[in-house]
């Protein structure tokens, strides 16, 4: 849609229809063109791949879809996407190639016409335990950064970690914890970046154990400062608040 009109009628992504097409994402650059990611099982053996398709403003291809996922052995769930104003885009996502039960957070870098701009790169530093629901925000200059819920030491406790890259997937910022009270659960953190490259990671918490869950928010400078420390988003803590996002404007807000 633009301003409330309809600029292409529904289109079908995925062009095989064989097996299972789950989880879809999508981001958009400032000209209209759009990228969408999913898991796909098309053979139907149980084990998922990430595969892309970039389209035009007005639905039509932008290029044809391909595989992002390096290894294709093992579970490669839970893509999530992001795309800056020129259309350069990261997508992450679960990845067990091993088939271990045990995932790990996975990232691949691409161009805006869908070349890749730096292969696929694992996340987080630390292998033991789970990592789960990554999720990934982008700057005008192609830097990212990347958040997921981690239990490292398989207590089955999760925290919320984060950590930055350069357009070209080297380190910017080394891993770092957002919750900065560690007891009970953190988990399902969503990140957006405003082109100036500062960002606000939210996330649900139940730090009390108590089984109701709160959404806080940490906001960061460009450099991975902290701009502010973990506020709690809701007003009413009664009953349950669950499954936050965000989106952040430039400067003013989010």
């Amino acid at each position: 849609y633009w301003d409330g009109k309809e600029r292409f009628r529904t289109l079908t992504v995925n062009t095989v229809a064989d097996g299972q097409q789950t989880t879809p994402q999508v981001a958009m650059a400032q000209n209209g063109d759009f990228v969408v990611v999913w898991a796909d099982d098309q053979d139907e053996n149980g084990y998922y791949e990430i595969l892309m398709r970039g389209f035009y403003a007005d639905g039509s291809e932008r290029f044809s879809t391909r595989k992002v996922n390096r290894y294709s052995a093992g579970q490669q769930i839970r893509p999530r996407i992001d795309m800056n104003a020129e259309g350069e885009f990261v997508i992450v996502y679960q990845d067990d190639k091993d088939d271990n039960g045990y995932y790990q957070i996975h990232a691949v870098g691409y161009y805006a016409s869908g070349a890749k701009r730096f292969h696929d790169i694992v996340v987080n530093v630390v292998a033991s335990g789970q990592q789960l629901y990554p999720d990934v925000a982008i700057d005008s200059s192609g830097n990212f950064v990347v958040v997921w819920e981690d239990d490292l030491d398989e207590n089955g406790f999760y925290e919320i970690f984060l950590r930055g890259f350069y357009y070209n997937g080297a380190q910017r910022l080394s891993t770092r914890t957002v919750n900065t009270i560690s007891s009970g659960q953190q988990k399902k953190p969503r990140v957006d970046m405003g082109k100036d490259g500062t960002f606000t990671v939210v996330y649900m918490d139940d730090y009390d154990k108590n089984g109701y869950w709160q959404i806080f928010a940490r906001g960061y400078d460009s450099d991975g400062s902290t701009d502010f420390y973990p506020i709690t988003v809701n007003q009413v803590g009664s009953g349950q608040q669950r499954l936050p996002s965000i989106a952040k404007k430039l400067h003013i807000g989010y």
